[in-house]
């Protein structure tokens, strides 16, 4: 997963929209949603719950870091 969709990630189990996530992040909805997809995809995800599910599993933050780091 690039640094990028880490970042993306990180903010989903927090309840942002995609354009919430797009103006923090300083990118598109366009470009926060293809990284979105492609999360999905890498993480075997049906959907933004499942994904939000798995960053918390793997204590991913908004900053793109797992806590403790």
């Amino acid at each position: 997963m690039t640094q990028r969709e880490v970042e993306v990630l990180g903010l989903v189990p927090a309840g942002k929209i995609d354009r919430e996530i797009a103006e923090e992040l300083s990118i598109s909805v366009n470009t926060e949603g293809n990284h979105l997809r492609s999360i999905l995809s890498k993480t075997d995800s049906a959907n933004r719950n499942e994904a939000a599910a798995y960053a918390i599993r793997r204590g991913l933050e908004p900053n793109g870091k797992t806590v403790g780091e």
